[in-house]
């Protein structure tokens, strides 16, 4: 199995389960949670014509939002720069 295969079973299996939660809004993020809204904001990139290979650079601090963005740039193949 590929790593991003892999990656992208977890959720499938553990879409309930709480992956984090945001120390300063208190926010909880299910594992299911995360990929659907990575898959969003990835989709959301591809349209503004960003390729698989393109980087993007990540300012932010350490939030729920940090990690939708991450892992939506992860599943795209798009470079993170941090």
């Amino acid at each position: 199995m590929k790593t991003m295969e892999f990656l992208k079973n977890i959720p499938v299996k553990n879409k309930d389960r709480v992956f984090l939660i945001d120390a300063i809004s208190g926010e909880k993020l299910t594992f299911g949670q995360l990929y659907n809204e990575a898959c969003k904001l990835s989709a959301d990139l591809s349209a503004r014509g960003f390729v698989k290979g393109d980087r993007i650079a990540i300012v932010l601090s350490n939030s729920a939002l940090f990690v939708r963005l991450y892992f939506g740039c992860l599943y795209s193949g798009f470079r993170r720069v941090l």
